[in-house]
């Protein structure tokens, strides 16, 4: 028997505002030329989910293929071979150990171009995740990468997704940093232009991601609320009618603690929030109609102030 998606361990990524911002910000940097786009955010505001999102929903574009995203691990070894090494294990391509640099960026650059000719494409997007551990080089490596493509006709664009609260990483270049430590050839390709990542803001943000819930995702015919909550639903019910109790509650949490500010709700947050109330809450609820703020308020205070402070001792660090 298959399992409601909401009751596996990988649950369903669902649109949100700030994907949708990536997503015209990526377009944009490709109408304008560049070969790449830096994308700024702080740990589980949902970033990395973001480049899931997009690989694997390639509609919001055309004629670029989607490469599999390539999370970048933190290396002593910073050399071409061990850069290329790298992409090639995310690629799952075959490795002989021997083998040069060269030939390993006709390997990656012939797998990529297979892409496009299957998809009909003129060029591929690839995401590298985790990319505040890529080091100067890196940046000159990937340019061989981008050269080769360019050389029989394809493009290259590539999304650095960066963690910018990542103490493990502050003595790696940020952003800013590299803009006036790299060549003028690879500033001039991949950081132009950036893209800073932020959690749900606001109700209009917090609706519109409850609403996938009402009306997007469905299992068996029914939506996600309906499955969990089907008379209320059939009442007249929404999850997304609590967009403002959201907002609420968050205020609450954070004038509790004295936080500063109005501050977004991270991903990692409001889907715990999510599975707490509708898989876990209505269901158990006689007579179910809704939530309140104060419920609301409950479920998230504990793990948003766990994430808040980890937070703020990164800053400290």
């Amino acid at each position: 028997m298959i399992s409601h998606p909401m009751l596996r361990e990988k649950r369903p990524i669902i649109a949100t505002r700030p994907i949708e911002a990536v997503a015209d910000s990526i377009k944009v940097a490709i109408e304008e030329g560049h070969h790449g786009l830096p994308v700024d955010g702080r740990a589980r505001d949902g970033k990395s989910m973001a480049g899931e999102y997009l690989i694997n929903h390639p509609f919001w574009i055309e004629n670029f293929a989607m490469i599999p995203k390539i999370s970048m691990e933190r290396r002593t070894n910073r050399s071409d071979t061990s850069f290329y090494k790298q992409i090639q294990k995310k690629l799952k391509l075959t490795q002989h150990h021997q083998s040069a640099a060269t030939q390993r960026v006709s390997q990656i650059a012939d797998r990529i171009i297979a892409e496009c000719i299957a998809q009909k494409c003129i060029g591929a997007i690839m995401f590298l995740d985790e990319s505040q551990w890529m080091n100067n080089d890196d940046f000159e490596y990937l340019t061989n990468i981008d050269n080769s493509l360019d050389d029989d006709g394809y493009r290259l664009f590539c999304v650095f997704i960066n963690q910018t609260d990542d103490s493990k990483a502050q003595n790696e270049p940020k952003r800013k940093q590299r803009a006036t430590e790299l060549s003028p050839h690879v500033v001039g390709r991949f950081f132009m232009d950036h893209h800073t990542f932020t959690g749900l803001r606001g109700v209009s943000d917090i609706a519109h991601a409850l609403d996938q819930y009402d009306r997007q995702l469905k299992f068996e015919d029914k939506t996600f609320t309906e499955y969990f909550a089907p008379r209320a639903y059939q009442d007249g019910w929404r999850f997304a009618s609590h967009a403002n109790d959201f907002v609420n509650a968050i205020a609450a949490i954070r004038e509790r603690n004295r936080l500063k500010n109005n501050g977004d709700l991270a991903m990692k947050i409001f889907e715990l929030a999510v599975y707490r109330l509708l898989v876990r809450t209505a269901p158990k609820t006689p007579n179910f109609s809704g939530f309140n703020q104060g419920l609301i308020e409950n479920v998230m205070a504990g793990p948003y102030m766990q994430l808040e402070r980890a937070r703020m001792r990164q800053a400290e660090a």
